[in-house]
C-alpha cells in the first residue's frame, strides 16, 4: 500500500477533524512511471473540480480539478511534458495539520485513487502555473477508452501446445484465472503483481453423477471409510440410481464453454463474459490501483445444499448484507447539511413463488413449486375428528372433517341413502331417520345440492331452521371394499362353474383375467392405508396440516378457508401423512423429488414489519423453466479417485493437504461417471428473491462535509430522527467536491443485517 499514513487507521481522529471550523485544503498530483513509481510531485491549492466514486460500475473512480501552483515549491521545467495524455497518476487531497496530534504530519493527506490522465490543460502566468486534469482510474485502459482494445480475434477459453513427451501439438485448456490474468496482463498492459484474483480458485470440486443402469450403493464401515459398490450387499447402504449425483473429483476450474471475441473488443468485453459466466463477481480498480477480480461480498447464505423439512426455520433464509460495525457514524445535523429519505415501495414483496419443471423418471416435464411467505404461522395442536379417503382423480388419501363431532351416534350405513338436514342457527347438520321420524347430528357428510330451502321441524321443544339437502355420497371402508371385491370374485366364478366344459374352454382365458384383477384389487386394498368413514382423531403438530384441516372445515360450513388451501389440498397429502403426523420417508430421503413447499418465516423474524397481516400481500411470481428441483440433492462431500492410476497417490495428497475426505474406486466405477451438479434449485431462487425484495430499498442522501476517508461499499451508521432515518447503510456513490466551501453527496441504501 502507498498511502501508509498513520491517522488513517484512527477512526476517532478522522471523525473529528470534521469540527474544525478553519482548515486550509491543498493537492497533490504524483506522477507515475510506468512502474507506477514516483516520478515527481506536484503540489498546489485547489481551485475548483470534484471527484466521482461509484461503486457499482467497473470504472469507480473519476475526478476533474482544477489547481494552482506555485513556481517556488515545485519544479516545472517540463510541466507540459509531466501532465501529457495517458499519464499515470495518483492523487491526494490535504488537510493542513492544526490538530495537536500527529503533529509529525505538517499536512494530512488523503488518498483518492490512482487514476489515468484523459484530458489536461495548464496555463502559465506570471503568479504561476493553473493546472486542469481529466482523470478516470485505471479501467480506462481496458475498456478501449485509453487502451485495451483486442487487435483480432482471439479464442481464450483453448490454446494450441506441445506435447513434452510426444512433440506433437495438442490442445489444452487454461483456467479461468489464468485467462484473467492474461488479458488483462497481455491486452491491458497491466503488472501482473498488481492483478488480485480471489474467490476464485484454479483446482475445484467437480461435481460427478452416477450413470450406470444398476444401482451405486454407498457403505460406510465403523472405521470411517467408505466403498462404492455395484452389488447389493445389505446393511443400510445409500442407494444412488442413474443420474444421482454422488460425490466431486478434483478439477481444474475452466471455462465452462467457448470464450472468444471479435477483433476490436476490448479486455473488458472478455471480463465481462467471464462474470455474468460465473454470477455473483464483480472487477475494478481499488484505490492503490491494483486490478481486484472478486466475488461480490453480499453475504447471501447458499450453504444448505438441503434442508430438514421438520425444522425449516427463518434462519435458513439467512441474508447478511454485510458484516463488521459501521466505518461512520453520521449524528443529525452534527456535520450535516441534509438528509432525504426515499423508500422504494414499489420494491417490496413478502409472498414469493417460484415455479419451476423437473424431470421424472420416464422423462416428462413436471411442474414444481416453492411458496414462502412472511406470514403468521397458526398455532398448532388443534384436534380435528377426520375419516380419510382416496380421491378418484389423483389417488391421494385426503381428509374430511366431521361438523359434528358426537361420535356417539350412529352414522349412515353402507348403501342406506338418507336425507341431511343443516340447522341455519346452530350449524350442525342432522340426519332425517324415516323409520323414527326424528333428527340426530351427523358425524361426516359430503357437500350435497340443496333441493328445499327451509324445512322446520320441532326438536326437545325447540324450533330449529333447517336447509334441505338430500343425495347423500357415501364412502366405504377399507374392509368393505375388500368384502365387495371378494364377493364378486367369488360370483364370478361361481357363475363360471355352472357353465359346460365346453363353454368354460372358450371363456377360460376371459375369466383367468378377470380373476387375476380381482385379486390384483384385493392384494392392494389390503396394503392400502385404512380408507372410509371410521372417524381418525388427528392432533395437529405441523403448522401446514392445521392449514390444510381447518380449510377442509370452513369449506364444509361453506365459509371462507384459508389463502392457502387451494394448493394444500392438492399438495400436502403428497408429501405428509395426515394421519400418523409426519414426512413420508422418502420425501425426507430425496427432498429434491418433491414438487411442492410451503414455508412461512414467521413474526420472530427481524423483517416481520413486511408481514401480510402489517401491509397486506404483495406477490412475486417467478416462471423459470432452468429451475429443475425443489431442493438441490445432498451430496456426499467426497472425492472420487480411481485406484491404480498414475496420478492416484498425487490426488490422495491433494486431499489430505486440504483435509478433504475421499473414496477410492475401481475403473469399471470410475468409468461410469459424468459430470453433474446440473440442479438448480428453487430454494435458491427463493434465498435470492429474498435479498433483493425484502427491504424498501431504502435509498438515502446525506449531504454532509467532506470526509475524505470513505469509500463506496462500507457500512456507515445514520441516526437522524427528524428524517426517520435510522440504521446501518452501504454506501453506493460518493459525489466529493475538492473546493473548500463544498459539501459531499452520498448516495445510500439499507443494509439489512439477516432474516
Amino acid at each position: 500500500m502507498y498511502y501508509n499514513y498513520r491517522y488513517l487507521k484512527d477512526s476517532d481522529f478522522l471523525q473529528s477533524l470534521l469540527d474544525l471550523k478553519l482548515s486550509e485544503q491543498l493537492i497533490k498530483v504524483t506522477v507515475l512511471n510506468k512502474l507506477e513509481k514516483p516520478l515527481q510531485e506536484v503540489q498546489g491549492k485547489v481551485i475548483s473540480g470534484n471527484l466521482n466514486l461509484d461503486g457499482k460500475s467497473a470504472i469507480r473512480r473519476t475526478c476533474n480539478l482544477t489547481m494552482y501552483v506555485e513556481e517556488r515549491v515545485n519544479d516545472l521545467t517540463d510541466i507540459r511534458h509531466l501532465f501529457s495524455i495517458n499519464k499515470k497518476v495518483r492523487a491526494e487531497i490535504g488537510l493542513v495539520n492544526i490538530t495537536d496530534k500527529y503533529k509529525e504530519y505538517d499536512i494530512l493527506w488523503f488518498p483518492i485513487g490512482t487514476f489515468v490522465i484523459t484530458n489536461p490543460s495548464i496555463s502559465h502566468s506570471t503568479g504561476g502555473v493553473n493546472i486542469t486534469l481529466t482523470l478516470k482510474d485505471k479501467m480506462s485502459l481496458l475498456n478501449g477508452e485509453c487502451g485495451g482494445v483486442i487487435p483480432n480475434s482471439i479464442v481464450f477459453h483453448e490454446y494450441e501446445t506441445l506435447d513434452p513427451k510426444t512433440g506433437k501439438y495438442i490442445v489444452e485448456k487454461p483456467t479461468i484465472v489464468q485467462i484473467i490474468r492474461e488479458v488483462v496482463n497481455h491486452y491491458g498492459g497491466e503488472q501482473l503483481g498488481k492483478i488480485i484474483i480471489s474467490d476464485l480458485d484454479t483446482r475445484i470440486k467437480k461435481v460427478m453423477k452416477w450413470t450406470g443402469t444398476n444401482p451405486l450403493y454407498h457403505y460406510v464401515s465403523d472405521d470411517g471409510s467408505h466403498t462404492f459398490t455395484c452389488n447389493d450387499n445389505g446393511g443400510n447402504p445409500v442407494i444412488y440410481d442413474n443420474g444421482r449425483d454422488v460425490g466431486y473429483i478434483y478439477s481444474d476450474f475452466y471455462y465452462p464453454g467457448e470464450l472468444s471475441v471479435d477483433a476490436g473488443a476490448s479486455v473488458c468485453d472478455v471480463l465481462d463474459k467471464i462474470k455474468n459466466t460465473l454470477g455473483n463477481y464483480e472487477y475494478f480498480y481499488d484505490l492503490n490501483g491494483n486490478f481486484v477480480f472478486q466475488e461480490i461480498k453480499n453475504y447471501l447464505n447458499i450453504s444448505k445444499s438441503t434442508v430438514d423439512l421438520n425444522n425449516t426455520n427463518n434462519s435458513d433464509y439467512l441474508v447478511d448484507r454485510s458484516k463488521g460495525r459501521a466505518a461512520y457514524i453520521f449524528k443529525g445535523s452534527e456535520h450535516t447539511t441534509t438528509f432525504s429519505n426515499n423508500p422504494q415501495y414499489s420494491m417490496i414483496k413478502n409472498d414469493f413463488v417460484v415455479w419451476g419443471a423437473r424431470e421424472g423418471v420416464t422423462g416428462q416435464k413436471l411442474p414444481i413449486r416453492y411458496h414462502l411467505a412472511i406470514d403468521s404461522k397458526p398455532k398448532v395442536g388443534n384436534t380435528y375428528n377426520c375419516y380419510f379417503y382416496q380421491d378418484e382423480e389423483d389417488k391421494l388419501i385426503k381428509a374430511k372433517v366431521a361438523l359434528d363431532f358426537d361420535t356417539g351416534k350412529d352414522f349412515p350405513k353402507i348403501g342406506e341413502i338418507e336425507r341431511l338436514y343443516h340447522a341455519i342457527d346452530t350449524g350442525k347438520v342432522y340426519i332425517w331417520n324415516p323409520d323414527k321420524y326424528y333428527m340426530y347430528p351427523a358425524t361426516s357428510l359430503e357437500d350435497t345440492n340443496c333441493e328445499v330451502p327451509y324445512f322446520k321441524v320441532i326438536e326437545n321443544e325447540t324450533d330449529h331452521t333447517f336447509n334441505f339437502y338430500s343425495n347423500y355420497h357415501y364412502l366405504e371402508t377399507k374392509n368393505q371394499k375388500i368384502i365387495k371385491v371378494k364377493e364378486e370374485y367369488a360370483e364370478s366364478k361361481e357363475e363360471f362353474s355352472k357353465l359346460s366344459i365346453e363353454e368354460q374352454e372358450k371363456q377360460k382365458n376371459t375369466y383367468e383375467k378377470i380373476w387375476e384383477e380381482y385379486e390384483d384389487k384385493i392384494k392392494e386394498l389390503e396394503n392400502s392405508p385404512s380408507v372410509g368413514s371410521e372417524l381418525v382423531s388427528v392432533t395437529t403438530t405441523d403448522w401446514r396440516t392445521e392449514l390444510y384441516l381447518s380449510g377442509v372445515m370452513t369449506g364444509r360450513y361453506g365459509t371462507d378457508s384459508n389463502y392457502y388451501y387451494t394448493e394444500l389440498v392438492n399438495e400436502w397429502p403428497k408429501l405428509y401423512d395426515v394421519q400418523k403426523g409426519g414426512f413420508f420417508e422418502e420425501v425426507k430421503e430425496t427432498p429434491s423429488d418433491i414438487d411442492f413447499y410451503l414455508d412461512f418465516i414467521d413474526s420472530g423474524a427481524a423483517i416481520s414489519e413486511l408481514s401480510i397481516d402489517n401491509i397486506g400481500r404483495r406477490t412475486k411470481v417467478i416462471n423459470d423453466d432452468k429451475i429443475n428441483c425443489m431442493f438441490e440433492p445432498k451430496i456426499p462431500d467426497l472425492i472420487i479417485i480411481e485406484s491404480g492410476q498414475e496420478n492416484t497417490q498425487d490426488l490422495i495428497n491433494e486431499c489430505s493437504d486440504k483435509g478433504q475426505n475421499f473414496i477410492l474406486v475401481e475403473g469399471s466405477i470410475y468409468s461410469k461417471l459424468a459430470t453433474g451438479g446440473s440442479f438448480n434449485s428453487a430454494f435458491n431462487m427463493i434465498q435470492d428473491l429474498l435479498y433483493q425484495y425484502t427491504s424498501y430499498n431504502e435509498s438515502i442522501s446525506i449531504q454532509t462535509l467532506p470526509c475524505y476517508f470513505l469509500e463506496p461499499n462500507i457500512r456507515i451508521n445514520v441516526k437522524d430522527l427528524e428524517s426517520g432515518i435510522k440504521g446501518d447503510y452501504m454506501i453506493n456513490s460518493i459525489s466529493l467536491p475538492l473546493d473548500i466551501n463544498g459539501t459531499m453527496t452520498l448516495s445510500c441504501t439499507r443494509a439489512l443485517e439477516r432474516i
